[in-house]
């Protein structure tokens, strides 16, 4: 991105490019990822992929499972949000 592009998207709030657009919003997402992200919002986001199930929350657990098993098949540690998601979860009514 040009210095006069990013300018104009910071001070004027002008739209960039289709393709700029899409690396700044990679870049976003490897800076702040999903973390950045309050854990009752992203609990949201995921129960909108099992809301027709008759339980959403437990489709939700099953999928933050999903995630935690991925991680460990990589042998790495899962992120902090899959817990912070869990906690948020088992404090809803």
């Amino acid at each position: 991105m040009s210095p006069t592009g990013l300018s104009n998207f910071i001070v004027a709030g002008t739209q960039p490019y289709g393709k700029t657009l899409n690396r700044l919003r990679a870049w976003a997402e490897r800076n702040t990822g999903i973390g950045g992200t309050p854990p009752a919002t992203v609990a949201v986001q995921l129960r909108r992929f099992v809301g027709t199930l008759p339980n959403p929350d437990a489709g939700v657990r099953l999928l933050l499972d999903a995630v935690d098993q991925a991680y460990a098949t990589a042998k790495m540690f899962a992120p902090g949000w899959v817990q912070k998601v869990r906690q948020e979860l088992s404090e809803e009514p």
